[in-house]
């Protein structure tokens, strides 16, 4: 049982991060900057949020969660290269 349970988590963790590494087609694209290391970028997002999840979670506070969503996403827009758009949600 639990052996099947940390097998799930690292496929989600693993899906997750391979996702939020999408970070360098941003760079080829010109959206993301060149200076922002993908994998390690990925890591720290993951954690922060995983984290904000945690936090919310014993108080059972969905504005806590909220806030870290806000701080997250913040953070993205920062790592936006000074030509790069915003693309809508759900593509181009």
């Amino acid at each position: 049982m639990i052996k099947g349970f940390r097998k799930r988590t690292a496929k989600l963790f693993k899906d997750c991060h391979d996702a939020i590494a999408a970070l360098q087609a941003g760079q080829e694209c010109g959206v993301v900057r060149n200076d922002v290391e993908p994998h390690g970028t990925a890591t720290f997002l993951i954690a922060a949020y995983e984290g904000h999840v945690s936090l919310a979670t014993n108080p059972q506070d969905a504005q806590v969660l909220q806030a870290g969503q806000k701080r997250l996403i913040h953070h993205l827009e920062s790592l936006r290269a000074a030509h790069g758009r915003m693309l809508p949600v759900g593509g181009s």
